[in-house]
Order: structure tokens, then C-alpha cells, then sequence
């Protein structure tokens, strides 16, 4: 995703089996948080739409 210029990396792991997580990973800065399946859709509409900063997606990791 880096090479392609993709903004943001979605990780599916053994942990989104347990607890219907997943790890989002910025491009730039490598910074990583976990968030949860059921609100991604929104949180990632208002992180394109400027509205939250990458932070703000989850808990750090």
C-alpha cells in the first residue's frame, strides 16, 4: 500500500476474530491504532472528509 500511495493500510488479524477489531496504519508516519469493525465506516468517512484527525480513529497501538 506505501508504494501504491495508499493513505491508510487495514490490518485483519487473529485479534479482529476476538474482538471484531482491526489495526489502521497511516502511510506517513507509521503511527497505528485499533478500532472497532462496527464504527469504521464512519470514522474513516469523517477522517477523508478532514473532519478527525488520524489519532482520533482508535486506540493506539
Amino acid at each position: 500500500s506505501d508504494e501504491a500511495g495508499i493513505p491508510l493500510a487495514l490490518t485483519i488479524d487473529y485479534d479482529t476474530l476476538k474482538d471484531n477489531s482491526i489495526t489502521i496504519r497511516d502511510r506517513n508516519s507509521w503511527h497505528q491504532v485499533r478500532t472497532s469493525i462496527d464504527v469504521l465506516s464512519g470514522l474513516l468517512l469523517k477522517y477523508f472528509r478532514r473532519s478527525l484527525e488520524f489519532n482520533q480513529l482508535g486506540q493506539s497501538v
